[in-house]
């Protein structure tokens, strides 16, 4: 017998290391919190770890060799294979949002998918998932609340705005009332001439115009579609904010001071804008109406200005402005400083929702003090900042 030994001691420790390695490497790809698979262009699974397994209820090595339409039904693997072909194509890394559904549960993943090659030249896709069923749902939750704030938000809106009416009407109501009794009490003691009738019925059609009027100004703001986005003039929304609120100021007192000049124009629901400023103006109403002091002029002035990037929208009352620890509270849900039966604590988050989802601006509040009329004063400053980028001026 002739024989010929080889020591390879060195090489099967190497192989030994190598899978030592492999191990530690498994160890961790099985127990960190992710999905992991690898796939090549054949849509053949070429590695998944023991998440991936579990998920689809089969051991690793079943699923390793297997097409994935063998694995899982064939609608969602296509689906799945939609980013992983881009990224066999693009050769790039990309990030999805993808779902598995079984007979019980619909789940939810967010993908990280990169390109790989193995030694023998093989594309393959490989990818890491993290399981966000549990954000989607909280995500859908927000959305729900939100949508009820939405409408508690418009209720309590909607009540502002028929108080309103009521303060717009009851003058020309008035009006109205006593050139009507005033003319059928002179008719009868037969002192009516007709040029006292004419002027009579001129006044109460006026006012029956007033009131018509006032109907179609509250009308567009209620029914007006909030998905409706154009090119609005801000000059004017703030006139037709004026108009909703301005009586409702007057029987408190409240000096309303309006300073803007420029023509200019940005793209919003202009429906959603002016119930923006309603909300800010109805927040500055209240905490004037809390000051009994005598003699004291109250204020709120609206402004446009601007700085090198921005114009600015900037609502300033003389209340005596927000407690320092409320700041930052103030457009939170249902924060209230007032009695819950003043007050939802909705109106100021639902305008921050406004400016910053809808209109895509940013709205910021602070203290101030500032001059007017040789006085000085302190009060809440909200201040709506729209870049110039968004300003049109036709």
């Amino acid at each position: 017998m002739f024989g010929i030994s080889t020591d390879i001691t060195e090489q099967k420790n190497l192989e030994n290391k190598i899978l030592a390695q492999k191990h530690f490497l498994d160890t961790i790809l099985d127990n960190v919190d992710a999905f992991i698979f690898m796939k090549d262009k054949n849509r053949v699974f070429r590695y998944v770890n023991s998440k991936v397994a579990e998920l689809f209820q089969l051991p690793a090595d079943e699923i390793i060799g297997k097409v994935d339409t063998d694995i899982i039904p064939k609608e969602v693997a296509d689906s799945f294979w939609e980013s992983d072909l881009e990224v066999l194509t693009k050769l790039e890394k990309i990030s999805t949002e993808e779902y598995f559904e079984d007979e019980n549960t619909k789940r939810y993943y967010w993908s990280v998918k990169i390109p790989y090659t193995l030694e023998d030249n093989t594309p393959t896709v490989l990818g890491f998932s993290s399981d966000i069923t549990l954000l989607k749902q909280q995500e859908d939750e927000l959305k729900a609340k939100d949508r009820i704030l939405y409408h508690q938000a418009k209720i309590s809106t909607m009540g502002e705005m028929i108080e309103n009416i009521a303060h717009q009407w009851r003058q020309p109501l008035t009006l109205i009332s006593s050139a009507a009794t005033g003319t059928k009490l002179k008719n009868e003691m037969q002192i009516l001439d007709n040029e006292e009738l004419i002027e009579n019925m001129e006044n109460i059609n006026n006012q029956a115009q007033y009131l018509s009027n006032t109907i179609e100004d509250f009308r567009s703001f209620f029914l007006s579609d909030n998905y409706n986005i154009k090119k609005v003039n801000i000059k004017n929304s703030i006139e037709k904010t004026s108009t909703l609120i301005k009586d409702a100021f007057s029987d408190l007192n409240i000096n309303f001071v309006i300073n803007i000049e420029e023509e200019i124009y940005f793209k919003c629901n202009e429906n959603l804008f002016i119930q923006s400023l309603i909300n800010i103006l109805n927040n500055a109403k209240d905490a004037l109406k809390e000051i009994n002091e005598l003699d004291y002029d109250k204020y709120v002035f609206l402004d446009l200005i601007s700085d090198e990037n921005n114009y600015i929208i900037k609502i300033t009352d003389n209340g005596y402005g927000i407690k320092d620890e409320n700041l930052e509270k103030i457009f939170d849900p249902y924060f209230t400083t007032k009695h819950k039966s003043q007050g939802t604590g909705i109106g100021l988050y639902m305008t921050y929702q406004i400016i910053i989802k809808h209109i895509k601006t940013e709205i910021e509040v602070k203290n101030v003090e500032f001059e007017y009329k040789d006085k000085t004063y302190k009060g809440a400053c909200f201040s709506i900042v729209i870049p110039k980028s968004n300003i049109t001026f036709k």
